[in-house]
C-alpha cells in the first residue's frame, strides 16, 4: 500500500514538474509570435511553419529562449510588451535597427546578462524597467536620441555583476549611485 502511494506521489510530482516546464515554454512561443508580427522586416524564416528556436538569431535551451541576436537587421515597429516572460534570456542583442515606441520593462530577468539597443529609435522607458536584473553585465544602449529624457535607473544597484554601461546620447540624466563610482 505504501508503494502505491509513494508511486502516485512520484507520478503527480512529475505531472506538475512537466506542465509547469510546458506553460513556461508556450509564453516564449507567445512572446516570439508577438515580436514576429509586430516588426517589418523579419528575417525571412520565421514563420509559424517552423519552432521558433529554429528562426534565424534564436537560440534557445530546451525550448526556452536563451539568445535574441537581432542586431543589423533593419528591423523596425515596437517590441512586444510582454519581454519579460522570457525567463531564461541571457542575451538581448536589438541594436543597429529601427526599432521605435516605448522600450518593454524586462523586470525580473534574473538570468539576463547582456542588453544591447544601441542605435535605435526607442521613445521612452519604463519606471523599473530593470528591476532584478541581479546577473546583468553589460547595459549598451548609447545613440537613442528619441528618448525622453529618463533618470538613472536606481534598480541598477541590484546589478552587481555590471561592468559596462554604455548609455551616450540616450537622454540619461542624473547622478550615478556612489556603487558604480
Amino acid at each position: 500500500m505504501v508503494l502505491l502511494q509513494q508511486t502516485r506521489l512520484a507520478f503527480f510530482l512529475a505531472l506538475c514538474v512537466l506542465f509547469l516546464s510546458s506553460s513556461t515554454a508556450e509564453d516564449d512561443a507567445a512572446v516570439m509570435l508577438k515580436l514576429a508580427e509586430g516588426r517589418k522586416n523579419t528575417p525571412k524564416d520565421w514563420s509559424t511553419g517552423k519552432t521558433y528556436c529554429d528562426w534565424e538569431g534564436i537560440e534557445c535551451v530546451g525550448n526556452r529562449v536563451a539568445t535574441v541576436n537581432l542586431s543589423s537587421m533593419s528591423l523596425s515597429g515596437s517590441l512586444p510588451s510582454n519581454l519579460n516572460s522570457l525567463t531564461q534570456l541571457t542575451t538581448l542583442s536589438l541594436q543597429s535597427n529601427s526599432l521605435s515606441g516605448s522600450f518593454p520593462s524586462l523586470a525580473n530577468l534574473s538570468a539576463l546578462q547582456q542588453i544591447f539597443l544601441d542605435t535605435n529609435n526607442f521613445t521612452s522607458i519604463p519606471s523599473g524597467c530593470f528591476q532584478g536584473l541581479s546577473s546583468l553585465q553589460v547595459l549598451s544602449m548609447s545613440q537613442n536620441i528619441n528618448l525622453d529624457p529618463w533618470v538613472f535607473p536606481t534598480e541598477l544597484i541590484q546589478a552587481s555583476s555590471l561592468v559596462t554601461l554604455a548609455a551616450g546620447n540616450a537622454n540619461l540624466y542624473g547622478s550615478l549611485p556612489d556603487i558604480f563610482a
